[in-house]
């Protein structure tokens, strides 16, 4: 009797870990949220010379300090290697980030005895990645899920600085210019989330990723003294997401 118990409950705890999650089967994904990307844009100022341009580095300035915003979407395609583990094959898109950065004054800049009457403004940031996901589900009894995971792939993400003279005085088409650049390469990513099974087929989810983002740069016009800025973005973005996952 006690024997016939236990393979009852050894076959009702498969069938539970089997409901919510049938391997070989494939899913679709859509994922939207909104992307922070703390910290600071540094402004490094590189000393040169009229025949020769130098590698000197003078003191490096925290300017355009603020947290880009901006929404996100991103599909996916998965498929389900076992009861916990699946894959999914990901694309996510960075809408611009409207500039949140605080316009400030180059008065570091007076000890280099350059003329500080403009600021440098970040106008966006944008990026793009594609990724090969792993997750693990934490499968129970209940229709509520959490899972954790880790991506590899390949992304781009892009910047673009403007030099512009202070309120009140007029900018010229040079100072209004953006100067921008695009940087290609290896990203990462690790997720915490939790999903909700609607139905066999139909699961809704919420997480949490932090991703990390190609390093990207670009120099802007000399400036003063013989000095050339160059705009350094962070590149660790923390993400907030909702999304649906079907099976089939």
């Amino acid at each position: 009797m006690k024997k016939i118990s236990l393979i009852t409950l050894a076959v009702a705890a498969i069938s539970a870990s089997s409901a919510f999650a049938a391997p070989g089967d494939m899913y679709i994904g859509l994922t939207g949220g909104y992307q922070m990307t703390p910290g600071k844009t540094s402004l490094g100022a590189y000393t040169y010379t009229a025949d020769k341009p130098s590698t000197t580095v003078a003191p490096k300035f925290d300017h355009l300090k603020g947290t880009p915003k901006g929404a996100f979407v991103s599909p996916s395609f998965g498929y389900m290697i076992s009861d916990e583990f699946r894959s999914a094959l990901s694309f996510k898109y960075n809408f611009n980030q409207k500039n949140s950065y605080n316009k400030t004054l180059l008065v570091e800049f007076d000890q280099l005895a350059v003329d500080n009457d403009f600021a440098f403004d970040l106008k966006y940031s944008k990026s793009w990645n594609v990724l090969a996901n792993f997750y693990y589900d934490f499968l129970n009894t209940s229709p509520v899920t959490p899972f954790i995971g880790v991506g590899f792939g390949y992304g781009s993400r892009s910047i673009a600085v403007s030099k512009a003279t202070l309120a009140g005085t007029a900018s010229t088409p040079e100072q209004l210019k953006l100067f921008s650049a695009t940087k290609k390469g290896f990203v990462a990513s690790g997720t915490l989330g939790v999903a909700y099974k609607v139905n066999p087929n139909v699961s809704l989810e919420l997480a949490y990723v932090v991703e990390s983002l190609p390093k990207v740069s670009t120099k802007l016009p000399a400036i003063g003294q013989g000095i050339i800025p160059q705009a350094k973005a962070k590149n660790i973005a923390h993400n907030v997401g909702a999304g649906v996952r079907f099976a089939f």
